[in-house]
């Protein structure tokens, strides 16, 4: 398993946010425009609010992407940027990566992928490597409202959602 260090800085000169954060222990810095913080980040974060103030329960977003594209950074930053205004609900970003099978699994379980036999460690994080079972036993959980273990509870939830489907 390879470890990134993210650091890309914009070359123009519209105001940015710089957003620093550990992700699995590796600290990752983001750069996100004013713009779309004004323009998607903060609609969307009032939209979930408005949703859960309709709905009196906890909300939960899942989202989708390739792995490594920054939705673990995304989802802390949206978390970090709901905390600090007061008219948005406080959300909560929330991952997958304890519910991958045990180690020892991934390492002795192997698949065929291009054609070739690969062990599952050298492919975690697809969707094969995840206890899909263990993991959806947690989001009902979550979303009944019940208190599950899962990280600090808030009422709107992120979750970062690995691809799991082709």
């Amino acid at each position: 398993m390879r470890n990134f260090i993210i650091h890309t800085k914009p070359q123009n000169q519209e105001q940015m946010t710089e957003f620093r954060t550990m992700i699995n222990g590796v600290p990752v810095t983001a750069y996100y425009s004013q713009r779309t913080i004004d323009s998607v980040f903060l609609p969307l974060l009032h939209h979930l609010t408005a949703l859960q103030q309709q709905k009196g329960k906890r909300v939960l977003v899942l989202l989708a992407a390739p792995p490594g594209c920054g939705k673990t950074t995304l989802g802390y930053f949206l978390e970090k940027l709901s905390r600090e205004r007061q008219d948005l609900v406080p959300i909560q970003a929330i991952g997958m990566d304890g519910f991958h099978k045990r180690q020892d699994y991934l390492k002795s379980h192997f698949v065929q992928v291009g054609g070739q036999r690969v062990s599952m460690v050298e492919i975690k994080g697809a969707p094969i490597t995840f206890d899909l079972q263990r993991l959806t036993e947690s989001i009902q959980r979550v979303a009944a409202g019940e208190k599950c273990g899962w990280l600090t509870m808030t009422e709107c939830f992120i979750i970062r959602w690995k691809t799991l489907c082709k």
